[in-house]
């Protein structure tokens, strides 16, 4: 026998936004302002009208009442790297404090808002159902607190309840998750989709996520490195291309700092960085667990080529099979990083030019890396041009990803020309390292003054166009 699925039932033609259900769910939990489990959001729009002599009022509003939904595919629990979220044989969805990591993951994806972050402790919380009312045989208190009876709760499917619209605006789309809320529409309700409706209180956006751009970026520069010094090496093998015999040994050494660096910096993004082992529990859905296990492979596998390469000639067999299985790692490394951000209900991220333009920031900061270890290094001044002109190549590519990605709407409008600018100027520099050899000797000081000087405008234009890219967050919902 199947278990009965609990869920809502609202009512939007009769609710006049008391908040009755808010602030005695709020008074159950103890919720501190700012964190409410359920809210009551107030839908308003249209204004007046001229019709021949005379002007006209279409003004609407309507109310809606909600707090996690309780899904048939709760995508919060398909997310939670440190399998934190459990849903129950009734279809509630119950967080355990005690294994919650506060990576705020789950508030990203859910597209109801429901999941919400406790300061004071550095771990999610959420709605519960009332689970303990239930189990004593009550209603939740949200329910039992309404004084016209249009927030109800009983099984999802009776009374034919189970043929919903696929959409009631403005929340999103019930496919993405399958939420167990039986609603009746408002009369407007089909009135939300038109323009400028006022949605209150509005949708929160913000991603100042510092600590992960750190992380996203030095994982591109290390995964980038690799993959560009597998293809040199590739090249090497059939041609007259002359490496350096201490390069593999730099890049190496410069990929495990970088990646090291950068799992450290992400504790700084968890609330309870105590917990940070859990992370990589939930490789069954999570791209979060998958994106931790495939950092930290890729770092062991960096860290013990370094040692080889500092104790190997780097043409033995062993060293070279490193070097394409971590040109893999490399490559898998930067892909899994993208996976995260391709939310099923981040409608800005869930495309195929996000892997896309990750991958070309990989290789273009890999490239500039490359050839600055390489200059370091006294390399041959010609590969060091062929690498400069790799580097436009790349910088070039880049700026065609950033052009189809437009962000320029969810970002500073000052900020939406800095990226290309920047880019355009490493471009000009690197420009000089090809171009100078034709009217002036060759002079490594200055290649390499060049080289740094791209490479830093480079690196500013990737912090700029990542901030921007987190900015651009705008999951599907209210």
């Amino acid at each position: 026998m199947i278990a009965p699925r609990y869920a809502f039932h609202f009512d939007s033609r009769a609710c006049s936004g008391c908040k009755a259900c808010q602030v005695a769910c709020k008074d159950k939990h103890g919720l501190e302002v700012g964190r409410n489990w359920r809210r009551v959001y107030e839908v308003s729009g249209g204004g007046w009208q001229r019709r021949g002599e005379a002007w006209v009022s279409d003004v609407f509003a309507f109310h809606l009442s909600i707090s996690c939904n309780h899904c048939e595919a709760p995508i919060c629990a398909e997310v939670c790297p440190a399998l934190a979220l459990q849903q129950r044989e009734d279809g509630i969805v119950l967080l355990d404090a005690e294994k919650c990591i506060g990576c705020r993951y789950c508030e990203w994806a859910c597209p109801y808002g429901s999941p919400q972050y406790d300061a004071a402790r550095g771990v999610m919380s959420k709605c519960t159902f009332c689970a303990d009312e239930l189990d004593a045989g009550r209603p939740p208190v949200c329910v039992s607190a309404c004084p016209l009876r249009v927030l109800e709760f009983g099984e999802q499917y009776e009374n034919g309840a189970a043929e919903q619209a696929a959409t009631q605006a403005p929340l999103p789309d019930r496919r993405l998750t399958d939420p167990a809320l039986v609603l009746s529409e408002h009369r407007d309700a089909k009135r939300a989709l038109e323009a400028g409706i006022e949605v209150i209180p509005r949708q929160r956006h913000e991603l100042h996520e510092w600590s992960l751009v750190a992380f996203t970026l030095l994982c591109h520069l290390a995964a980038g490195s690799v993959m560009v010094l597998g293809g040199l090496r590739l090249l090497a093998a059939g041609t007259a291309i002359d490496l350096p015999p201490r390069l593999d040994a730099a890049v190496w050494i410069l990929a495990s700092a970088t990646t090291l660096l950068a799992l450290a910096l992400s504790l700084r993004h968890l609330g309870s960085p105590g917990r940070a082992y859990r992370a990589v529990l939930n490789v069954r859905s999570s791209w979060l667990s998958r994106e931790i296990l495939a950092t930290i492979t890729f770092g062991a596998l960096c860290v013990a080529a370094s040692v080889l390469n500092v104790r190997t000639e780097s043409t033995s067999f062993a060293l070279i099979l490193t070097l394409w299985l971590g040109s893999l790692c490399a490559l898998t490394l930067v892909l899994v990083i993208s996976m995260v951000y391709r939310l099923r209900t981040v409608p800005a991220w869930n495309s195929a030019r996000t892997p896309l333009s990750f991958l070309c920031t990989s290789w273009l900061m890999g490239t500039l890396a490359v050839a600055i270890s390489h200059g370091a290094l006294s390399g041959d001044p010609g590969l060091q041009r062929r690498l400069a002109g790799g580097a436009i190549a790349f910088v070039a590519l880049r700026r065609a990803v950033s052009a189809v990605v437009d962000l320029s709407n969810s970002a500073p409008h000052r900020r939406a020309w800095l990226p290309g600018a920047l880019l355009a100027s490493s471009g000009v520099v690197l420009l000089g390292i090809l171009v100078a050899p034709l009217f002036t000797s060759q002079d490594r000081t200055r290649d390499m003054l060049l080289l740094l000087l791209a490479g830093a405008l480079v690196l500013t234009a990737e912090i700029v166009e990542r901030h921007r890219f987190f900015k651009s967050y705008v999951r599907s919902g209210v």
